[in-house]
């Protein structure tokens, strides 16, 4: 392909992701344009890393349009061909999870990227930091920019070593961590996740054991009412404490039958309620139970 066909077919991403992007804003102050995000990804692989490989910078100039715009992987793969999308495909999340799921997934399969998405990936998370460093999210408190900077480095420290620029990149843009005025206990680790459906269109189910000994049911809405409603998805959280799982598995033998499920085993036992809306209706009006509720946004 000659200078003049790469210029164009780069072009072409970007008139792509304008148009995808038209709508959207970053959440910084100034409220910018959502597509300045790919463009400074697709800059950085070119100008830092020394990028010159075609998909891998349309990729990284398309790598939100399917996660976050109405685009389809037929879409891309009809326009921009099986290589780019496949990247993309790499690197998009699965927004039927809930985010904190989602940011897990990453972490945990980092470690497999091809070279491509790892570059993507090493850009987009360099570029990020570097915003939330200068102009973060309005809503952001110290805490939560805090711990952007400690997942991504979670993530860019499994992906395989594929450009030694762009790591020293994302160090310094690391280094701008910021300062942390006070110590304050960790966040507690969460432990298994167990998926159910989540009853309607839009809706997801998760039971999960917190390395607390709690368990938690999320029902958690990613449904089209949700985003227009509160411009973000939602999670409803219902939590029944250690101290009250005994009962709740007696509680659980006495309304269907059977012996009593082990501790252990309680989990998987709460998954086969037809789904997740059956079992918080169970556990709120009919186990007995103490249940604490709380609504996260995922903003």
């Amino acid at each position: 392909m000659n200078e003049i066909s790469i210029s164009a077919a780069l072009l072409d991403a970007v008139i792509f992701a304008a148009e995808r992007h038209k709508n959207q804003r970053r959440k910084d102050a100034e409220a910018s344009p959502y597509v300045n995000h790919p463009i400074a990804l697709a800059h950085l692989l070119a100008t830092t890393g020394g990028i010159e490989d075609l998909a891998v910078l349309q990729a990284a100039i398309l790598h939100d349009t399917i996660e976050d715009t109405e685009t389809t992987e037929a879409e891309l793969r009809e326009r921009f061909g099986d290589e780019v999308t496949n990247i993309v495909l790499e690197v998009t999340d699965d927004k039927a999870l809930p985010k904190q799921r989602r940011k897990e997934f990453q972490v945990e399969h980092a470690l497999h990227k091809s070279k491509g998405a790892a570059l993507v990936k090493l850009a987009d998370k360099t570029c990020n930091l570097r915003d939330i460093a200068i102009s973060p999210p309005t809503d952001w408190p110290l805490s939560r920019r805090q711990e952007y900077f400690d997942w991504a480095k979670r993530v860019v420290d499994r992906l395989p070593r594929v450009n030694e620029a762009m790591l020293r990149a994302f160090e310094q843009a690391y280094a701008a961590r910021p300062h942390e005025p006070s110590s304050s206990p960790p966040k507690a680790d969460e432990g298994e996740w167990l998926r159910m459906p989540g009853g309607t269109r839009g809706m997801s189910g998760f039971v999960r054991v917190m390395n607390t000994g709690d368990i938690e049911v999320e029902l958690y809405d990613h449904s089209e009412g949700a985003r227009s409603a509160f411009d973000s998805d939602v999670s409803t959280i219902y939590t029944v404490r250690k101290d009250d799982l005994p009962a709740l598995a007696e509680r659980l033998a006495e309304g269907f039958g059977g012996p009593t499920p082990s501790i252990a085993s309680l989990p998987g036992q709460l998954t086969t309620f037809s789904d997740v809306q059956d079992l918080i209706e169970w556990l709120t009006t009919k186990s007995g139970v103490p249940v604490a509720k709380r609504v996260d946004f995922d903003v």
